[in-house]
């Protein structure tokens, strides 16, 4: 059961993370930028690059490969850290950012999946296929990508000329008001890791050591 939960998530995450590339690279075209400048464009979201961590973990759980590669993506701490990513991608998109985007069509249902469906699907595998007791804070790998992901967006802006959040944009906001708005989402990402190791030390989550 474990194993079919992931692969369902698995294709529901490629799925989505697909018809948003075909989507953001066509509309890259369509305004003459071309093809690099859209995948660009395309990874510089959280959206993107946690969703796509995300259906890694999917996936290395789906196929129960003891490949170093998809071993790596099924650790419980990097599963914890994808899926902490997750919730923040759903709660920053709910409170931050619907307001000023209007999706429509194609891009309405792949937005909804990539903010509203896949978080908390996210967080049912997580609770699923995690042993209790096995998330700690003495792993370093929590923030390894979220950190990575900022260096990223702030080397790339110089490069590209634009952030992909306003509220991240040093060109409008200044460099301490970014630098603030980036420390309340960390915070908001440390309550939501902090709350999952809670619930997983005291065995709170766990059906993973009933269910196959």
């Amino acid at each position: 059961m474990k194993r079919k939960l992931a692969l369902a998530a698995a294709l529901l995450g490629w799925v989505a993370l697909g018809g948003q590339l075909y989507l953001t690279v066509g509309n890259s075209l369509a305004a003459g930028d071309g093809f690099l400048h859209g995948l660009v464009v395309y990874f510089g979201f959280f959206t993107i690059t946690s969703n796509i961590f995300a259906a890694l973990c999917f996936t290395a759980e789906a196929s129960g490969s003891s490949a170093p590669f998809w071993a790596f993506f099924r650790r419980p701490g990097i599963v914890t850290c994808a899926t902490a990513c997750m919730i923040v991608v759903g709660l920053s998109y709910f409170f931050l950012l619907r307001r000023i985007w209007n999706p429509q069509g194609a891009q309405f249902v792949i937005d909804v999946l990539l903010h509203y469906v896949l978080p908390p699907v996210a967080l049912l595998v997580w609770w699923v296929v995690t042993p209790r007791r096995a998330v700690h804070w003495s792993g370093k790998e929590f923030f390894l990508y979220p950190v990575a992901y900022l260096l990223y967006v702030f080397a790339r802006a110089p490069l590209v000329g634009s952030y992909p959040y306003y509220f991240i944009d040093v060109s409008t906001l200044g460099l301490p008001r970014a630098l603030l708005n980036c420390a309340a989402i960390t915070t908001l990402f440390l309550v939501v890791l902090a709350v999952m190791i809670v619930v997983n030390n005291r065995g709170l989550s766990r059906v993973a050591t009933t269910i196959d």
